[in-house]
Order: C-alpha cells, then structure tokens, then sequence
C-alpha cells in the first residue's frame, strides 16, 4: 500500500511516519512538503487561490504515483480538502477528522495548538459532528517557537503545563498538531483521556481503505 502525506511544518513528518509503520511496516509512505504555506496563510489571512492551488497540486502529483489514499497533516488547511476531493481518485483525508472523531464521543474536553491557525478549522469540523460538545481551546504559538529553535524539552514543558491546566475540569485533552504526540506519554493524568492526532489519522485512513 502507498499512501501519500503532505506537510506544511517539518514537525509533521516524523510523528505521521511513525504512526503509519508502527501500524502497519509494509505501508510506503510518500512525503511532500511546502513550508511555506503556514507564513503565506498568515500574511494572507485566508486560503488564498494560490495556497489551494499548491495544495491541490500535490495532492494531484500523489495521485499519478498510484497512491491509494493521501494523508494531510497540517490542520491549518484541512478546509481545502472538500475543494479537492473531487479532482483527485485517491481519498484524501484532513489531518484532523480521526482525533476529532474520537473527541465528539466526550461532553467536555480541551484543545491544545501551537499554531494559531490550528483551532478554527478543527472546531468547525467537530461542531459539525458533535455540536453539544463543550471545548476549551489553549493556544501556545511560543512552544512551537522553541521546537523549530532546537528547544524540544522546552517545548514539552510548555504542553505539559498547559495539560495539567485542562485536566482538573474536562474530560479528554486533545494535542492538536502532530508534533505535540509524543507528549502524551510524558504526563499521567489519571482522569483525563489524552487525543493524539497521527495515530487517529492512520486509524482512520486505513479503516476507510480496508471498507473501500
């Protein structure tokens, strides 16, 4: 099987990768990166013509290479995918729907991003499916400042805190973006279920797969 992820951050890469081996060794996985996307979306405010363009464009260059499916991995852009679904034969799949999924099963829970970007497109997915649900958002763009700075355990310390903030009060914490995962295996919160996004991508994508 050959799946395709397509990336905005470098951080993306090496939780989305581990989750899909991990899973399942035999997956090739193709990667296709533009890290210039986030700062165009942010000058611009929106999702411009030509950030969906890019987008679409890799999604279509994937599907030529016979991919049977193509994973996003920034949540920042997850809006476009409906644009392109109808252009590309391979499912394409938000970075975000499998954790969301898994979050709309909860009455109460927190969101945690390190991009400001992050939350809009992930609320309106889940109040979509899930409109009851109560959802405390916690945006710390200077954690990952301090990762793309070499500052990992920094970083960390940062998540944490803003874990052990949430938890008193809610019932499931989500770590939105990908590169916050490994998080999740550093702090013990006995009441409070922890949401990682790359394993509920891939445990997404590949029930979706296994029914087509």
């Amino acid at each position: 099987m050959r799946i395709a992820c397509i990336h905005a951050l470098k951080s993306s890469l090496a939780p989305i990768d581990r989750a899909f081996l991990t899973t399942d060794p035999s997956i090739e996985l193709i990667h296709m990166m533009d890290t210039s996307l986030l700062q165009l979306l942010r000058e611009e405010k929106q999702i411009t013509p030509l950030i969906r363009s890019r987008l679409a464009s890799f999604c279509t260059q994937a599907d030529a290479l016979d991919v049977q499916a193509v994973q996003m991995t920034c949540s920042a852009f997850n809006g476009v995918r409906d644009d392109i679904q109808p252009f590309v034969n391979a499912p394409v799949f938000r970075s975000d729907e499998g954790v969301m999924d898994e979050a709309s099963r909860y009455i109460k829970i927190g969101l945690i991003a390190t991009v400001e970007e992050t939350p809009p497109p992930l609320l309106s997915y889940l109040q979509a499916i899930a409109p009851s649900i109560e959802v405390t958002v916690k945006i710390d763009t200077t954690a990952m400042t301090a990762l793309q700075k070499g500052e990992p355990a920094r970083h960390d310390r940062k998540i944490k805190d803003l874990m052990q903030e949430l938890a008193e009060d809610h019932e499931a914490i989500v770590l939105s973006q990908y590169s916050m995962a490994h998080v999740a295996d550093q702090l013990h919160l006995p009441n409070t279920d922890i949401l990682t996004a790359p394993q509920a991508s891939v445990t997404k994508c590949l029930k979706t797969l296994s029914r087509r």
